[in-house]
């Protein structure tokens, strides 16, 4: 390709042209004049000259002329056909003159004196006009069809030969029909052409007649598809094209090739379609002369590019072809190129194919530029395609700037403006962008040059723009421009990306119609579709219906498709299915196959669903069973195979005198076989051969890629526990993502644990090293039902706070997927079959249940089973998922982008406990949300403390952000839940330096210590007690530690803001204290203690504090 801009070889015809179109019928004339001798020799000197074999019509013609004694009417018949010649050769030849006036004067033969007169006027028509040429046939007496159909041809106007087409037609001669078709296409009225041309097929059949049809339907396609682009074009006009084709190759077949004008066809057509039908490719190799008559320049580069010409040294191909051999003449190429600032966009593909290094990344820094035409938008394409190239081979320039800027300068432009762009070069760039991973933008561009027609063929360029949308996630449009696509051409790919769309929306009508359908598509992603659908909409029997249809015999090789196939089919319950599977691919290769096969029986193993217990059958093809046994010394597991004389490490035939023995031994009996001493130790079915030879060659050829690994166990625990040590991950105690608060915390979830959001959300929530943004006002109230994630519902859960919303009658909406993590979570633990296992952040193991879970998270699981009754599914409607939702999907789940995008698409507002994913939904994504600062105080005054403690204490151990009141701190200062004070000291030191300024923050420290002290030791203990001889930090080493608590308080009085020192802070702390409370002297030297030894702790000055003691204790007075 030359140019970005729309372009092809030769006159712009589409797919035909009447250019040198020669379409008289002589038949009744040679029957009629030419003797019978000569007859035959006559249509072939016509067919010469049809064809433009000049030359040898030339020699024919002078063979036959130089016979003697021929009459004066068959000499002047190759007078005639030589004149013929000369015409076809030069249109302005006009050195006949004389001759055919001559002829037309003294031929007593009157079809050869009309001949001969229809030649004459053509060459006045040419060289003089038309007035000229009526006053000669005006001037004749003898006027036969042949001057008559030129008069047709050439001069009538369009109304009179229209009044022709439409009444006369049925008085013309088979010669004054091809005129006036000729004259028609002369006005370019081809619908009228067409329907005389369709006459003269049904009433003179012949070859020509048909070749003549062919013309008129090329015309007039032409004119309906003119300035279309072949990719472009509704199903129905690519239909006319590919039936024009399917003639045109019927007429070559019939002409044995012989028939040039059918190359007015071909070489258009080949071109108009971007030369991809093979059957015209092939008939242009074999007539490349032909080829080049009809258009010289195409002709050249199908000759080098086709038929291996090294003539022409310039041309890229084979600069190519010589600089793979010579490695001086390609850097002098690729030097010569760069050498210039502005280069053609071939010479950008032919270097862009040469270079290895960096040098054209460098050219194109440097300011370096495409040649295009003076248009800015194919100046901007022109620099996309540069900039392009530099993000393919540098990866650290991907989504760089420059190219957004280009793009988004590009995408402003008007749809029209767009037309000038060669739809070659819009797919070439589709497919950059692809490789750059820009589908987005591809989808962007994509759209502008789309015409908004009412229908297409799924063309390549169609078929890469639907797969961008789906990819994008841009399935309104994806939905709607393949309603407007034919079926005709469409891949079953389209059809499966649909049907999943559908699924996914819970579109089921749609989706059972598309079905039905496509019913008998074999395609395995179709089918897999079919399953979920059917599943889905309930129809168990359609299911089996499909799974008994499916033979795995059919299936010669693994692959993705049918590896989420057996996966889906497994999970149905059809377990019988992935057991033959598995054992058929192990048979056929088990160093090819061991991978797929391992994978299908995890899967059998991990299924849950069985339509019938899972039994591995005895009874299989070709197979006798499978033996585990010791070989002197060594244990082995084979298959013994019926019949084979296969034997390798992991076959055994049934023939072998190994196998002949196992077959006939009983367990653990020792056997002599020549120098074998064989111990059968189990015999199996062959699935279970196949499972365990399969695991161990998975397991041996593990590189370190492979997540999955095989281990044995001592039978010693102690061991046993350090080996399973050995291989489980060790627990990295903090990340960045975890750390940083500012990141979304349901952005983070799938890093936790992925596709478990339930454990994560918990993990996310139990775990202090995992950091949340604290609560903020904003947003809207709630008016109905509200869309939420997992992480929202178990942070209400946790807390306590489902009654509140069950009395608000508040529904939560959440997707379908996220509904069934949740039932799926709890009957895991329900059912007992939650176990989880490893490394803390010691290295000890760390192992969860469902009994364990149970015990520290049951109040959390019965809001979780009382949330139920609130939370109802709701699915997306068929939209677009905004670009700004589409950039995480690198970083958040799947689900979890669909569930914002069905809120999105809904227009639901969201309710989330994840403050910072509320402020990127609002100010990025323009979403409603709701102001969960709000209804989560109104949850914490409505729901009574005892009930809400929990979530207190794990808000006091830093877990995540709680609505905490002055109330609750209270509480939990009185709580016998937190006897050592652990969590109310904790709960102080977290809001330490961040207290709210109205709190009087002496009152409140002073009342929660003394609060502390009430809930722990009796009155006479504190008041009656000999301080000396009692250190009450340690009266129990695992209860109440009074100076903890003390010293925290002192840190949060210290941490206040305000222009006093450390010391008069205390001092206004201990003042309050005292004051306050009692002013029993054995509690005061207890305060005074406690007091003493945390200013020598913290390096203050005792002295500055009793002066500020002193001065406020004058005050208090």
């Amino acid at each position: 390709m030359g140019s970005l801009n729309q372009e092809h070889y030769g006159q712009g015809d589409n797919v035909a042209r009447d250019k040198n179109l020669f379409i008289e019928n002589y038949n009744t004339f040679i029957n009629l004049t030419v003797p019978e001798d000569l007859r035959e020799p006559v249509k072939e000197i016509l067919s010469d000259i049809s064809n433009r074999k000049i030359v040898d019509a030339k020699k024919k013609i002078d063979l036959i002329a130089s016979i003697k004694n021929q009459t004066k009417e068959v000499n002047d018949l190759f007078l005639l056909l030589r004149i013929k010649a000369d015409l076809v050769e030069d249109a302005n030849s006009h050195s006949e003159f004389s001759i055919l006036n001559e002829i037309v004067l003294s031929s007593n033969n009157e079809m050869i004196k009309d001949l001969s007169l229809s030649l004459l006027l053509r060459l006045e028509f040419n060289k003089f006009g038309k007035d000229r040429m009526m006053d000669r046939y005006n001037a004749t007496d003898v006027k036969g069809p042949f001057s008559r159909a030129l008069l047709l041809e050439l001069t009538l106007s369009e109304e009179v030969l229209q009044e022709r087409a439409s009444t006369g037609k049925h008085g013309l001669t088979e010669e004054e029909l091809i005129g006036l078709i000729s004259g028609l296409f002369r006005v370019k009225n081809f619908e009228t052409a067409l329907d005389v041309a369709i006459f003269l097929v049904d009433y003179f059949p012949s070859y020509n007649s048909r070749v003549i049809h062919l013309f008129a339907r090329g015309m007039l396609l032409n004119q309906d598809i003119v300035g279309d682009d072949y990719w472009l074009l509704s199903q129905k006009e690519k239909d006319r094209i590919t039936s024009l084709i399917e003639e045109t190759l019927k007429l070559y077949t019939e002409s044995e090739g012989n028939d040039f004008r059918l190359f007015n066809v071909i070489v258009p057509c080949y071109l108009f379609t971007k030369e991809s039908d093979e059957r015209l490719r092939d008939i242009c190799k074999k007539n490349i002369e032909s080829v080049d008559k009809i258009d010289h320049e195409f002709a050249n580069d199908f000759r080098i590019l086709h038929l291996n010409d090294q003539e022409q040294e310039s041309h890229p191909v084979n600069i190519i072809k010589k600089c793979q051999h010579d490695n001086a003449y390609k850097d002098s190429v690729i030097k010569g190129v760069l050498s210039n600032d502005l280069i053609s966009l071939s010479d950008f593909i032919l270097v862009r194919g040469l270079i290895e290094d960096t040098s054209l990344i460098d050219w194109i820094d440097k300011g370096g530029l495409l040649q295009t035409d003076t248009a800015k938008l194919s100046e901007l394409f022109s620099k996309l395609k540069l900039y392009l190239y530099v993000e393919q081979n540098d990866v650290s320039r991907r989504n760089s700037k420059i190219v957004d800027d280009i793009i988004e300068e590009i995408v402003n432009y008007d749809s029209n403006d767009f037309k000038s762009i060669n739809s070659t070069f819009i797919f070439n760039i589709s497919e950059d962008l692809r490789v750059v991973e820009r589908n987005n933008h591809l989808c962007e561009i994509m759209g502008k040059y789309f015409d908004n027609k009412h229908s297409y063929w799924c063309s390549p360029i169609v078929y890469q723009y639907l797969i961008g949308l789906f990819e994008t996630g841009l399935y309104q449009a994806f939905s709607s421009l393949y309603d407007i696509v034919d079926n005709t051409d469409k891949p079953i790919l389209i059809h499966t990306m649909a049907l999943s769309i559908y699924y996914s929306h819970n579109e089921m009508e749609k989706a059972l119609s598309l079905i039905e359908e496509h019913n008998a598509n074999q395609d395995l992603d179709f089918i897999r579709l079919k399953l979920h659908v059917f599943e889905k909409s309930g129809d168990f029997s359609a299911i089996e219906k499909v799974v008994n249809n499916i033979d795995y015999k059919n299936f010669n090789e693994p692959t993705n498709s049918l590896l989420r196939l057996s996966d889906k089919i497994i999970s149905l319950g059809y377990t019988s299915f992935g057991h033959d599977l598995a054992i058929k691919f192990f048979l056929d290769s088990p160093e090819k196959n061991y991978m797929f096969v391992s994978h299908i029986c995890l899967r059998i193993m991990m299924s849950n669903r069985s339509n019938h217990e899972f039994i591995p059958s005895d009874d299989v093809e070709g197979v006798v069973c499978g033996v585990s046994y010791n070989d002197n010394g060594k244990e082995l597991t084979k298959i013994i195979v019926a019949g084979s004389s296969i034997n390798s490490n992991y076959f055994m035939s049934s023939d072998s005198p190994v196998a002949k023995v196992l077959l006939n031994s009983k367990l653990d009996e020792v056997n002599k076989v020549g120098m074998k001493r064989l111990i059968l130790k189990e015999r199996m079915p062959p699935y279970v051969a196949v499972l365990r030879l399969a695991h161990e060659i998975r397991n041996e050829s593990n590189d370190g890629t492979d997540l999955f690994q095989s281990i044995s166990l001592p039978s010693d625990p102690e061991e046993m526990i350090n080996v399973i040590k050995d291989f489980l991950p060790k627990k990295e105690p903090k990340q960045d993502l975890n750390i940083n608060e500012n990141i979304p915390v349901n952005f983070r979830l799938d890093l936790i644990a992925k596709n478990e959001q339930v454990k994560a959300s918990l993990i996310s929530l139990t775990d202090k090293n995992i950091k949340i943004k604290d609560f903020e006002a904003g947003g809207d109230d709630i008016e109905g039902d509200i869309s939420t994630d997992i992480f929202t519902i178990c942070y209400i859960c946790i807390n306590s706070f489902v009654n509140f919303f069950i009395e608000k009658d508040i529904k939560f909406l959440l997707i379908e997927e996220d509904a069934k993590a949740i039932k799926l979570w709890l009957e895991a633990i329900e059912e007992d079959e939650y176990k989880t296992i490893g490394l803390n952040e010691n290295g000890n193991i760390n192992i969860n249940t469902s009994e364990s879970i149970k015990t520290y998270h049951g109040e959390f699981i019965k809001n979780l089973h009382d949330i139920q009754k609130i939370i109802r599914i709701h699915y997306p409607k068929i939209g677009n998922i905004p670009n700004e939702l589409n950039i995480l999907r690198k970083f958040v789940g799947d689900d979890y982008l669909k569930n914002i995008y069905t809120s999105i698409t809904n227009k639901t507002p969201y309710f989330t406990a994840d403050l910072m994913a509320n402020i990127y939904f609002r100010k990025v994504l323009n979403m409603k949300v709701i102001d969960f600062h709000k209804y989560i105080n109104e949850a914490v005054k409505y729901t009574p403390y005892r009930e809400r403690e929990r979530g207190v204490l794990l808000h006091s151990a830093g877990m995540y952000p709680y609505p905490l009141s002055i109330g609750d701190i209270y509480n939990l200062a009185y709580s016998k839940n937190d006897e050592t004070g652990y969590f109310l000291g904790e709960l102080i030191k977290l809001y330490s330096g961040r207290f709210n300024d109205n709190i009087n923050l002496y009152a409140l420290m002073s009342q929660l210590f003394f609060r502390y002290l009430q809930k722990t030791y009796m009155n006479n203990q504190i008041f009656n007690g000999e301080i000396k001889k009692t250190d009450f930090s340690f009266i129990n080493p695992y209860g109440a530690k009074i100076d903890r608590i003390f010293y925290i308080c002192c840190e949060a009085i210290m941490k206040m803001k305000n222009d006093l020192t450390c010391e008069q802070n205390l001092a206004r702390f201990l003042v309050f204290l005292l004051c306050q409370f009692t002013s029993n002297t054995k509690f005061l030297n207890l305060i005074f203690w406690l007091a003493s030894n945390f200013i020598s702790g913290h390096f203050l000055s005792m002295d500055k504090l009793n002066e500020c003691l002193e001065e406020l204790m004058v005050i208090e007075e």
